[in-house]
């Protein structure tokens, strides 16, 4: 099972359970990350592990829905760390499988009656049946809504909610242009036509004193990183940290794009093999980041 806090972000107090006295051990985390109004309290789900995970960005106007981009998520292999170190647009499923979950996701927002705006939803296999994780009238985080819509598919989501809240996009040949497609039929396909491949991949610092920080100059200086979260890492060098790693918002991103998904996770590893930091944890050893 998981046992997670009620109303808390960003994966914070979320852990795995497999046994009743694991769920009374963990449960104090869990319950003090949720609010004083939820007085403690925690959801309890169904843990479905090891299952293919994807991710789907969607558009919806004037009550019409579309499927923007559809991605892959991988895991950090941590305890208690359901948080992911790499999101890839587009999916490297096969075509039907990719073709349900699309499906899926726009009878769920259709069937919710969103008139407008971006949505995120997460979806899990468990064998052969998929799962809703998660969805909401919004774009994802971790740099999904800001840099990898627009790197997939062309819509500057900033610009579009913008549009929407004061009226100036107006009609559906708006975003078309906006998005600079040929026409409104091109929107049905965005989704199976992407016009690039992008990710972001995902880094934590272990616990301990930073010895030193090389190639993050690097790493921001090429033409396909776009937004990234290692601006002040040398800024860390004599620091001691204590995270223990265990949710989303310790990480550090990078996001890349490429003409192809060989060309992607060629540049994914080179970024991977060009940071590095030496980090000296409370036991004397010297490791490095953890990618994994």
């Amino acid at each position: 099972m998981i046992i997670k806090p009620v109303d808390s972000q960003g994966s914070r107090g979320v852990q795995v359970c497999r046994t009743k006295e694991e769920l009374v051990e963990k449960y104090p985390e869990a319950a003090r990350w949720s609010s004083a109004e939820s007085k403690g309290s925690v959801l309890i789900e169904k843990y479905i592990g090891g299952g293919r995970e994807f991710v789907v960005e969607g558009l919806a106007f004037d009550d019409d829905f579309w499927n923007l981009c559809i991605g892959d998520t991988f895991y950090f292999d941590i305890d208690d760390s359901l948080s992911a170190k790499e999101r890839t647009f587009p999916t490297i499923a096969n075509d039907e499988l990719r073709d349900r979950v699309l499906k899926l996701n726009e009878q769920i927002i259709r069937g919710f009656g969103l008139k407008q705006g971006i949505t995120h939803s997460e979806f899990i296999m468990d064998g052969d049946d998929i799962y809703l994780l998660e969805t909401a009238a919004r774009g994802g985080g971790a740099f999904i809504s800001s840099d990898l819509i627009p790197l997939s598919c062309g819509l500057d989501t900033a610009k579009y909610l913008v549009g929407i809240a004061t009226g100036t996009v107006k009609s559906v040949g708006d975003i078309v242009e906006m998005m600079g497609l040929a026409s409104a039929d091109e929107l049905d396909t965005i989704a199976l036509n992407p016009l690039q491949h992008c990710c972001y991949v995902a880094f934590y610092i272990p616990a301990g004193t930073v010895l030193s920080v090389q190639g993050a100059d690097e790493v921001r200086s090429l033409p396909y990183v776009h937004r990234t979260q290692i601006e002040h890492l040398e800024d860390l060098v004599g620091a001691t940290l204590t995270s223990e790693n265990t949710d989303k918002t310790s990480r550090y991103l990078v996001t890349i794009s490429a003409p192809d998904r060989g060309t992607l996770e060629e540049r994914m590893q080179f970024v991977r093999n060009t940071i590095k930091m030496d980090i000296q944890t409370p036991e004397g050893d010297i490791v490095g980041l953890i990618w994994e």
